[in-house]
């Protein structure tokens, strides 16, 4: 049976989990806080996993840490398995999601700023490059040649 997981909750003896951030088809995402480091994080509960896709979330999640340092890539602080399902210990970032943005202009029906759709691409763009630079793809950009 799945782990309970509310506000209040602590997780490996030290993350205290505060508010829902989110919730989605592939996975929760919590806001906690990290006892040890005193610091906020977002936790990330995969869910609908089966077979070996938990172990190999948490694979690329752990490659994933090689990122650090990049001002356009959410740091990976720690990956676990409590109880065979997989979960994301990440940088909290303050703000609203990029996909917040654009539906709100959606709903006003505006279009955004021509400066500021340039520099969300340009951010997205060198967040990519670094990645592809340590032989890591998004799986929603684009998937790696196999040989």
């Amino acid at each position: 049976m799945p782990r309970e997981v509310k506000i209040g909750t602590e997780l490996q003896g030290r993350y205290v989990v505060s508010q829902l951030l989110g919730d989605g088809g592939f996975g929760i995402v919590w806001h906690a806080t990290d006892k040890q480091e005193g610091r906020d994080v977002a936790i990330k509960r995969m869910k609908n996993l089966g077979g070996g896709e938990l172990e190999s979330l948490l694979a690329e999640a752990r490659q994933i840490k090689a990122l650090r340092g990049h001002k356009n890539i959410v740091e990976m602080y720690e990956t676990f398995d409590d109880d065979g399902e997989g979960f994301l210990v990440m940088e909290y970032v303050e703000g609203r999601s990029l996909q917040d943005i654009f539906q709100s202009h959606a709903r006003a029906r505006t279009w955004l700023d021509t400066e500021e759709a340039l520099d969300y691409f340009k951010q997205l763009l060198d967040g990519l490059s670094f990645a592809h630079s340590h032989a890591i793809f998004h799986r929603d950009i684009i998937s790696p040649q196999k040989s």
